[in-house]
């Protein structure tokens, strides 16, 4: 058998829940303890509609709305029937009345079931079923009468369900209620039958009186009709009294209407128009005031709008400014600011470079005075600083070739000192000189000499002659090898001397060289040459800033004269543009230009000017129409306020108008009363004649009150009469009843034969319910034992000497479950609250299973503290039927009791704190 278990409870927003989730619910038997007022109910009511459905008191249970007033509750329950999980979205919306709208959807095998097809999965289960068979409430199974709903239980097996609209029980006791119906419509047949009778045997007894009664109506008819004639003429008289009383007030109001026009004296229909239209002529006189002082501000405010603008008036009227005309004058200012802008520009750029050169010219005036240039035509030098940059190099060559030079030199006169000491102090041992050695000394000097000598003409000649005899001179060969050796010391001294010489000679010719080179380069910029080498780098760099600056000057006084021209152009057209906007506001009659910085503004207040005239000369264009309005309305009387002042004419209208109304008062009165007194028609004479006799009210009063009374006499004994004849014609009638004696046969017969077919009904009616009172009483009976038995077995459990249990039923049918053992017998209303409790905790488990067999699925069993009436010794009996039962089905166990918590715990269950 396929079994649905509770997992967990998610999101629950249902009474005093919100948000609430519960875990580890996937157990066979949960205890959920939690303290009083905890929502343990509220949280069974919760699982019992998300499995079954909204079912019982909770159909208008508005306790389950939350705090927040929302009517949609619910949560998610997650279950698994056997090892698939389910998820339930238990939502639903709580009414005012009725059963709750159920919008539960499950998620199941991958598909999506609504809350229909969720009750077909759990095999057709409907909420009423699922509340009362398997939610088991503590207070309830304690009640007298549950065995009521349990005979419901015992009936419905075979139609499936607990709330079947074919429940056999109900079926019989509509048969019974359908008997009783028809017994109730005997009775008034009977009474119509009785009622009929009496009139048949009336209708065949013939009075013998008929002449007389006939007698009798036709004089009570004379006297009738001779009293109709009498009330008639003094109906007459009291409706000519009631003319003449209601058309008295109007003889009255026609009398004082003439009076009051003669006194008022006649107005011409001139007039009458005039005043006729006096609210028209003061509401015109009011627009008309009111204009003038419209007229008068907007005049005010033309006024101000030109002395704020500077304009005439002349500039103004008449004149518009179109959107293509503001647009020329909007392109000429900023034509004048744009030239204006672009002239202080190049104005500022080309005093900046004025500035600029002539700081610049100190510069160079300064650097010329530092390197000694004394010529103020700095031409050559422009655009010549990077080739000076390049003598950088030959000046650092000169540089380093005079300091060879003087290095040499010294090296030189350091030797020739040498040879000078040993020449002087010769060592004590000499020696002969060698004849090749005297040789060489002699080529050297010679070469030297000549070296010298073409120094001056070829430097490169020279060195080239003082290394050729210097080279001869060593390769000599040495052919005496008897020089003492102090001789050998001044032959070296002597010979390092020359080498020294030639090598000072060379470095000099170098350096001198060098500078040559230098100074011809500067000569040609006119510049002079530096007479300290190490001053030449400075002085290089220095001529090569000179340069820079004279040419960034001729560069900058060729943009100077550039600049001019174009400042001179941009002046023009600064010209131009001021003279094309004086032109354009010439054009419209405006004679000062206004300051192009504000012309925004200005053109701004023109334009409100402009309007302001437009409005001004529309609103006394309007004052215009309303004073020939004004006028047209007393045209026709012109000559009689010809000389007054409008505020005259006014007062002169509102009297006319007062006194019109007096008069049109006084006409309507008339008219109303002459159309009264004609409404009398023919009556008129004899309404006169009635005024004649009876001139005031209180006379027209009494008389009909005699009149009232005299017809109210008549009435009496007319009625009189009248009631005589039909009494007397009555009787007639009533002789005359034997013609109805057929229909009245008939009718007895229709209500005999009506009688008798409700009898028989009701006989089918008894037959068949005492037809399905037996099928009935054969079911259970044949049904009851194996649930009886099971129940039976149940409580056997929790205490083993219970005795049997009886299911039958009364004379009147009702439910019967007895307990019997050896000592007694006793119903089930006359046992204790426990052990009821016990008995219907142990019915509900059988029909439980019973009804999982039935259906194929095993749900949740929701006990909500169902041993409350229990002792402690049968407590834990009843908490191991429970936690037997948990085989089959989950059950969860709601108490706030510690004691049945730890007997639960102890069962096996598992507990779970809210």
């Amino acid at each position: 058998m396929r079994r649905l278990q509770i997992v967990s409870v998610h999101d629950v927003n249902f009474g005093t829940h919100r948000g609430r989730y519960i875990e580890d619910l996937a157990h066979d038997f949960v205890c959920i303890y939690g303290s009083n007022e905890s929502g343990k109910s509220t949280l069974a009511e919760f699982l019992q509609w998300s499995v079954g459905g909204p079912a019982g008191k909770a159909a208008s249970a508005l306790r389950f709305i939350g705090s927040d007033g929302s009517k949609k509750v619910g949560g998610r329950v997650l279950s698994q029937i056997d090892t698939e999980t389910i998820e339930i979205e238990a939502r639903f919306e709580i009414l005012l009345t009725g059963t709750p709208n159920d919008h539960r959807t499950a998620l199941f095998q991958n598909r999506q079931f609504d809350a229909k097809a969720f009750a077909v999965t759990l095999g057709n289960l409907n909420a009423d079923d699922y509340a009362l068979i398997n939610r088991l409430r503590g207070a309830e199974l304690g009640q007298a009468g549950e065995s009521d709903a349990f005979s419901d239980l015992f009936t419905s097996i075979a139609v499936g369900s607990a709330s079947s609209s074919v429940n056999p029980r109900e079926a019989l006791s509509s048969l019974t209620k359908d008997a009783a119906d028809l017994k109730r419509r005997i009775k008034p047949l009977d009474r119509e039958k009785k009622q009929l009778r009496g009139k048949i045997i009336s209708a065949q007894q013939r009075p013998n009186q008929l002449d007389e009664l006939e007698s009798e109506v036709a004089t009570h008819h004379e006297s009738v009709e001779r009293l109709k004639a009498e009330i008639e003429q003094l109906y007459h008289r009291k409706s000519l009294a009631d003319k003449a009383l209601n058309i008295l007030p109007s003889k009255q109001s026609l009398l004082r209407a003439g009076a009051t026009l003669e006194d008022i004296g006649p107005m011409s229909e001139e007039w009458r128009d005039v005043a006729g239209s006096s609210e028209s002529f003061s509401q015109a006189q009011t627009a008309i005031d009111d204009q003038v002082e419209a007229v008068s501000a907007k005049r005010q405010k033309l006024t101000d709008l030109l002395s704020k603008s500077g304009l005439t008036s002349s500039a103004i009227e008449g004149h518009e400014l179109s959107i293509i005309e503001r647009r020329d004058l909007l392109d000429a200012a900023k034509r004048i600011t744009t030239s204006q802008s672009k002239f202080e520009e190049i104005s500022t750029d080309h005093a900046l470079l004025q500035q600029s050169i002539e700081s610049r010219r100190i510069q160079i005036k300064h650097a010329a005075d530092a390197l000694g240039i004394q010529d103020s035509n700095f031409d050559p030098f422009i655009g010549q600083a990077t080739t000076i940059r390049t003598w950088v190099g030959s000046a650092t060559l000169w540089l380093q070739s005079e300091n060879e030079a003087s290095a040499a030199e010294d090296t030189r006169r350091g030797l020739a000192a040498e040879v000078a000491e040993l020449t002087k102090n010769p060592p004590s041992a000499t020696a002969k000189s060698s004849p090749r050695t005297a040789l060489r000394i002699g080529f050297g000097v010679t070469g030297l000499v000549a070296a010298l000598g073409t120094a001056g003409i070829n430097p490169y000649l020279a060195i080239v002659i003082l290394f050729g005899a210097a080279m001869i001179a060593m390769l000599l060969p040495d052919s005496s090898k008897t020089a003492t050796q102090a001789d050998t010391r001044l032959e070296v001294a002597r010979q390092k001397l020359l080498d020294g010489s030639y090598s000072a000679e060379v470095a000099r010719s170098k350096a001198d060289r060098l500078r040559a080179a230098l100074t011809d380069s500067l000569r040609s910029l006119d510049a002079p040459a530096p007479s300290d080498p190490s001053l030449a780098v400075s002085h290089i760099n220095q001529l090569a800033a000179l340069a820079e600056l004279v040419t960034t000057q001729a560069s900058d006084q060729l943009q100077l004269e550039n600049d001019g021209a174009e400042l001179a152009a941009r002046k023009d057209d600064v010209s131009v543009a001021r003279g094309n906007l004086a032109r354009l506001l010439r054009e419209r009659k405006v004679s000062l230009v206004p300051p192009i910085d504000v012309f925004s503004e200005w053109l701004s207040s023109y334009e409100e000017a402009l309007r302001s005239s437009i409005d001004l000369a529309s609103a006394e264009s309007c004052l215009a129409e309303l004073k020939l309005s004004r006028d047209s309305l007393v045209d026709s009387v012109a000559q009689d306020l010809a000389g007054l002042t409008p505020e005259q004419v006014l007062t002169k209208v509102l009297d006319e108008a007062l006194r019109l109304n007096r008069i049109t008062k006084a006409e309507g009165l008339r008219s109303e009363a002459t159309v009264a007194i004609a409404t009398l028609g023919e009556s008129a004479l004899e309404v006169e004649a009635v005024l004649a006799s009876h001139s005031d009210e209180q006379s027209l009063q009494r008389l009909q009150a005699e009149l009232k009374d005299g017809i109210d006499q008549l009435d009496s004994q007319r009625e009189e009469a009248i009631g005589l004849r039909n009494k007397a014609s009555d009787a007639i009638t009533t002789l005359y009843s034997f013609e109805v004696l057929a229909q009245l046969l008939g009718e007895e017969a229709q209500a005999e034969e009506e009688k008798n077919d409700l009898e028989n009904r009701i006989d089918v009616i008894k037959r068949s319910a005492e037809i399905l009172s037996q099928v009935i009483d054969e079911y259970e009976s044949d049904n009851q034992d194996p649930l009886i038995k099971q129940a039976q077995n149940l409580v056997h459990q929790v205490v083993p000497d219970w005795g049997d249990l009886l299911y039958s039923r009364d004379d009147r049918g009702k439910v019967v479950i007895e307990r019997r053992n050896s000592s007694a017998r006793l119903a089930d209303s006359k046992l204790s609250d426990g052990a009821r409790a016990l008995l219907y905790l142990a019915l509900r488990l059988a029909f439980a299973n019973n009804d999982a067999d039935r259906r194929g699925i095993a749900l949740p069993i929701l006990c909500d503290d169902p041993l409350v009436h229990l002792d402690d010794s049968r407590r834990n009996g009843a908490i191991a039927l429970l936690a037997n039962s948990s085989r089959t089905h989950q059950v969860m166990l709601f108490t706030c009791d510690m004691a049945t918590r730890d007997m639960a715990a102890t069962a096996g269950a598992k507990i779970v704190a809210l």
